[in-house]
């Protein structure tokens, strides 16, 4: 065997064992990405059990999955889109959707009978773990409960 022909082969070989380990490579840092814990916007820990965020998009779904959450509490006015209820069916995750309309303004109420359920559900450790959100703003969320959760709990409405 000429050595130009022999030079050849062990490049070809070479280049060959290459693109099998960039191959490899590409596909370990795929399988790695999918991998990835990203948490929904906003997340954190609000007590044992009880975790808040924004709306939860599909990057966040391993993340949520880690939590092992027995239900979330939407308090968006809009549907979640298939791939989310895909996700809370294969988890057996319950979703408490209570469709609350967001807004900045201070003086507009939330229906007390939507807190309260929302509050009921929150609260029972059965829910647990268990997210609550709304679009993105936790300061939304849970601006209300403050001021309201006492008078609730204490009149016996919860």
């Amino acid at each position: 065997m000429s050595k130009v022909r022999g030079f050849l082969l062990l490049s070809f070989a070479v280049t060959r064992v290459v693109v099998n380990s960039v191959e490899e490579m590409e596909e370990q840092q795929s399988q790695q990405l999918d991998e990835l814990l990203i948490p929904p916007l906003n997340f954190a820990v609000v007590d044992r059990g009880i975790y808040r965020s924004g709306y939860p998009n599909i990057t966040n779904l391993p993340f949520l999955g880690k939590r092992r959450l027995k239900s979330i509490i939407c308090l968006c006015p809009e549907l979640y889109p298939d791939y989310i209820l895909e996700f809370l069916g294969k988890n057996e995750i319950t979703l408490f959707h209570l469709g609350i309309d967001g807004n900045k303004e201070p003086f507009v109420d939330i229906p007390e009978d939507v807190i309260r359920l929302a509050l009921k559900n929150l609260l029972d450790p059965g829910n647990h773990p268990v997210l609550i959100h709304c679009n993105k703003a936790p300061h939304r969320m849970f601006g209300w409960l403050p001021s309201k959760a006492p008078a609730l709990v204490a009149h016996g409405h919860l």
